[in-house]
């Protein structure tokens, strides 16, 4: 069982993250934390990632790979074998120097089961980069599987739905929530009367604010036992519009939004059949609508990104005034 001396390493992609996790970690009185990003510690070099397992003997590892940072490649060959390689350095050698728990998290992923994914939506296999993503995702989920079956491991997957908010020192960029937050603030600066948002998918999606996301991580490690697979999300299920409404009331903002879907979406949809957090006695503090209104505090008090909004506003009202006043001769 994971106490207060153990030996706790935390690496993600995402500086922030990691260091969001560690602090939390921290301050719950865990004393020998540790956070890597990949930009110290070369996740696909076999011999460095082995190496550092050994010197450093962690008892339980928390590993969070954003994969969705892919999703603008056109690179799907490099991608799946970069991939590949990050998921045996970490699982194969976390099994090799006996740690005792690992955390195997994944972002993005609406479902696991690949079998059910085909039966109800043939596309999921088309060869593009989301597909790629999906197929990745249930590898590292099904490669966790196959150490606990034969090793008695406990490497447990997790996958989370959209996760927002800041950390202490950075944003964490969910395109939909802080998007759409910049589009509506900036509607609301330049007194825009009407504005079209595009979004990908109409059907209901799960968001969990960053508090709630490191309090389940850490409840998951230290008291969930004997589970393969978990879905990390608060529970809430809500559609684009309702999101929009909420971020529109939170802002002020009084004029219309026209919502457009993009292209269709192949993407799977929610066909879960693992185990949710919440079903593990562990329940989401923070509601949407009150991390929205978290996450719009701290974006008003995030002076880069308010800079680069009033440059952004004054180029368009500069635009503006000069489709008026017509061409200068």
């Amino acid at each position: 069982m994971m106490d207060k001396k153990s030996k706790i390493l935390v690496v993600a992609v995402n500086s922030g993250i990691a260091t969001v996790i560690k602090n939390k970690l921290n301050k719950l009185g865990y004393t020998d934390v540790s956070a890597l990003d990949s930009t110290k510690l070369d996740l696909m070099d076999k011999r460095v990632v082995f190496d550092f397992y050994m010197k450093n003997k962690p008892e339980y590892v928390i590993c969070f790979l954003e994969l969705q940072r892919y999703i603008n490649s056109t690179n799907l060959a490099d991608i799946m074998h970069e991939t590949m390689e990050v998921y045996n350095n970490i699982i194969h050698d976390a099994y090799l120097c006996n740690v005792k728990r690992l955390l195997f998290l994944l972002e993005g992923s609406e479902e696991s089961d690949i079998v059910s994914v085909l039966v109800r939506n043939p596309n999921a296999l088309s060869g593009d980069i989301q597909s790629a993503l999906f197929m990745l995702k249930n590898m590292g989920i099904q490669m966790c599987m196959a150490y606990n079956q034969q090793y008695n491991t406990e490497f447990i997957p997790v996958v989370l739905t959209n996760y927002y908010g800041f950390t202490d020192d950075t944003l964490l960029k969910n395109d939909n929530i802080l998007s759409l937050i910049t589009r509506i603030y900036q509607a609301k600066e330049m007194n825009e009367d009407n504005i079209t948002v595009y979004v990908q998918r109409e059907v209901g999606s799960q968001y969990i604010y960053i508090d709630d996301l490191v309090d389940a991580i850490i409840y998951i490690m230290v008291n969930v036992k004997n589970i393969n697979f978990i879905k990390l999300s608060s529970g809430e299920r809500c559609k684009y519009i309702e999101v929009i409404d909420s971020i529109k009331k939170t802002i002020g903002y009084h004029g219309n939004i026209m919502i457009r879907l993009l292209e269709e979406d192949h993407r799977p949809c929610n066909i879960f059949v693992e185990r949710q957090i919440f079903e593990l006695k562990w329940n989401a503090k923070v509601s949407l609508i009150d991390g929205i209104n978290y996450m719009y505090i701290d974006y008003r008090h995030d002076d880069t990104l308010i800079e680069k909004d009033k440059k952004e506003i004054e180029i368009s009202k500069t635009v503006e005034s000069q489709k008026v006043a017509g061409p200068v001769c």
